[in-house]
């Protein structure tokens, strides 16, 4: 019973390969079909990847150049005075 069941088994799958490797659909066989999407796919995430790496790069320049300047500080003379004085005061504990 287990060598009938496996005979069946192996020549539906044999038949079914044949079914996938010659039988048109659209125009094409399935296992064409298969291909182009898988290969379509793959070209997809590679232009993914390279876009995200393209835009991690672009970040990564703002952020390096937009930290090369010094960053602006607008005091007050009232402001100054009061740091200088503190300064002074530590000055003067020593």
């Amino acid at each position: 019973m287990r060598f009938i069941r496996f005979v069946l088994w192996t020549s539906l799958m044999v038949g079914f390969g044949i079914f996938l490797s010659r039988y048109k659909v659209l125009g094409k066989t399935p296992v064409d079909h298969a291909q182009r999407m898988w290969n379509q796919q793959a070209t997809q995430d590679r232009v993914h990847r390279v876009e995200q790496k393209a835009h991690d790069a672009i970040e990564d320049a703002k952020v390096h150049l937009g930290s090369a300047k010094a960053p602006r500080e607008h005091h007050s003379a009232d402001e100054r005075a009061a740091v200088n004085q503190l300064i002074a005061q530590r000055g003067a504990k020593k």
